[in-house]
C-alpha cells in the first residue's frame, strides 16, 4: 500500500513521524497488507473529508 495522508493540525516533524509510523505498523499488521508506505499530502492538495 502506498498512500498520501492528510493529518489534522500543525504538529512538529517528530510527532508526525511517530504518528505515521504507528498507522503504517497497524496497517502492515492487517491480513491483506504486506507492506505500507505513507507520505504526507502537500498543503495545496484538497482536504480529505
Amino acid at each position: 500500500m502506498v498512500a498520501a495522508v492528510d493529518l489534522v493540525g500543525d504538529a512538529p516533524e517528530p510527532e508526525l513521524a511517530a504518528r505515521l509510523r504507528t498507522v503504517s505498523d497497524w496497517l502492515e499488521g492487517q491480513h491483506d497488507v504486506s507492506h505500507c508506505v505513507l507520505t504526507l499530502s502537500v498543503p495545496e492538495d484538497a482536504t480529505l473529508t
